[in-house]
Parts: structure tokens; C-alpha cells; sequence
């Protein structure tokens, strides 16, 4: 996971900018050569790059640099925006996460019901690279008022956090789907978490590393940080013990295996820790 994809639930209102890190004309000063204009008419909560580097940002905004947007735009690296990209009127809802796909498909959660017009059946949607739906993406209705989060296995699985849940087989809270989006059977968590997951992150591992609300997993407490094995089960050697005293705003995989944590905590087991910490590996 690169920088960029690390810190795309921290970009600020109204603005979007960018950082030179060359030697000229000073390393971590403002890239001129990336303009986007006045930017966003509202939040910008999400960035994902796409493989051909043009960048799709999302959130809460109906105009970006006075060009009509549904919540979703992409730009060109310098920062102008890419009318190749077919959102039409984009999102009737709030984008709450977003993942590039290797390919350059996106994955997109929240709590919209409507792209471009179209009803869909769930509250997660695949675009491909070019903005249009995958009309051939076809996950459950869960019928949630938002899905929170999307991560990726590296075979195309992926994971979804929320209060969700699908009948058959039993995933609460985390649930696994195919890369067509049908309910991925080898992945069971039974009666789950007792309420939300508002962020889930795959591991190097494999497994599943998810944060929220809860306080417990079938029935084992765990304070609002848990581990998944890569069937659903939960990880027992791992034991947040109390936690965070603040729901962390960030979990992302750490490259040695575990997982950093960012927020507005400064606890963590009874111990100081202020904003940002990363957990050992599993």
C-alpha cells in the first residue's frame, strides 16, 4: 500500500494539493505543476490512483473546479479534470470508501443507492476504469444504511465492513465476496461482531484485521479491534485487550505484516500513545 492510498481518508475540505517530494525546488513543497483549481465544492474523503496514475477522488461534493460531480472525479496528474471519465451524475449518497483494483476498476462503498441514474443492489458498486458500471459486479442487497469500508485480497476477493450480514452463508459484520460479488462460501463468521465494523484492512497474511464499534465477536469481548483468520474465525492470539479510547479513523497493512492504526486516540492498553500506532504482526 503506498502513501497515497495511506492517507486518503485525511484530505481536508475544499482542497486538494500536492506535495513536490524532488530535490527542486525544495523537497515537501507545493508541486506547481498540479492545479486543481478551486477545487471540491464539498468534502473530499477518498483518493484512489489508478494504474495509468490519473486520480479519482470521492466524497461529498456536487461540483469540482465548476464542473458538475456527483460525489465522484477523476483527474489528470496535474490536477485538471478528466471528462474522459463517464460518471454521469454520479452518487445520490455519501462515498464512505474506495479501492483501485489492479486493473483500474473501482470499488466503491457507502450510503448511496443510485449510480448515474441507475438503481443498484447493494451499497457497493464496481466501476470500471473509465467511470461506467460493471453491470457484470453483482453483490447482495444487504439493505444497510451504508457499507463503511472495502479492502482486497490479492486473488480479487473482496472484504466488506458494516453492520452486514447475508443469510447464507452467515457473515455479520465482516462479510467476504467473491470477485463477481456473489458471497464468498469458505468464509463464515458466524454470529459476528455485535454491532458495526467501520474499517476492515487484509493483512499480507491474508487475514483480516477489523475495527469499529464492537465490543465483542461471538461472544468474545474484543474492544473494537479484532482479528479474522481467512475463513471468518477469529484470530484468538490476537487480544487488543482495552484497546483504543477513541475508534480509530485509519487502519491500514503495515508492510511488515501489521497494521497501523491513526485517529483521534491516545490510548492504547492503558498506555500513551497519541494518533498513530502500528500493531505487531500476526
Amino acid at each position: 500500500m503506498d502513501i497515497r492510498a495511506s492517507v486518503r481518508r485525511w484530505l481536508p475540505s475544499l482542497f486538494l494539493c500536492s506535495l513536490s517530494v524532488s530535490a527542486f525546488p525544495q523537497a515537501g513543497s507545493l508541486d506547481p505543476s498540479f492545479d486543481p483549481g478551486v477545487g471540491a465544492s464539498g468534502t473530499v474523503r477518498l483518493v484512489g490512483v489508478q494504474p495509468d496514475g490519473k486520480i479519482v477522488l470521492g466524497g461529498t461534493f456536487t461540483m469540482f473546479n465548476n464542473t458538475p460531480a456527483g460525489n465522484i472525479v477523476r483527474l489528470l496528474p496535474n490536477g485538471t479534470v478528466d471528462n474522459t471519465f463517464l460518471s454521469g451524475s454520479g452518487f445520490n449518497g455519501v462515498l464512505l470508501d474506495l479501492e483501485v483494483q489492479a486493473d483500474g476498476k473501482l470499488l466503491v462503498c457507502g450510503n448511496f443507492t443510485q449510480y448515474d441514474g441507475a438503481t443498484l443492489t447493494g451499497k457497493l458498486v464496481r466501476l470500471n476504469a473509465d467511470g461506467t458500471r460493471d453491470v457484470d459486479f453483482s453483490p447482495p442487497s444487504f439493505g444497510l444504511i451504508s457499507i463503511n469500508s472495502v479492502a482486497l485480497h490479492a486473488d480479487g476477493r473482496i472484504v466488506i465492513g458494516g453492520g452486514v450480514g447475508v443469510p447464507s452463508p452467515l457473515q455479520v459484520g465482516v462479510c467476504q465476496l467473491n470477485p463477481d460479488g456473489s458471497p464468498d462460501p469458505s468464509f463464515t463468521t458466524g454470529s459476528g461482531f455485535n454491532t458495526f465494523v467501520r474499517h476492515v484492512a487484509v493483512l499480507s497474511n491474508g487475514k483480516i484485521f477489523a475495527a469499529g464499534s464492537f465490543s465483542s465477536f461471538a461472544g468474545t469481548p474484543r474492544a473494537g479491534l479484532c482479528m479474522l483468520n481467512i475463513d471468518g474465525s477469529m484470530d484468538a492470539g490476537f487480544d487488543p485487550g482495552t484497546g483504543c479510547d477513541q475508534l480509530p479513523g485509519l487502519v491500514e497493512p503495515a508492510a511488515n505484516g501489521g497494521v497501523y492504526l491513526g485517529g483521534a486516540f491516545s490510548m492504547y492498553q492503558n498506555n500513551v500513545s497519541v494518533f498513530l500506532d502500528r500493531l505487531n504482526p500476526r
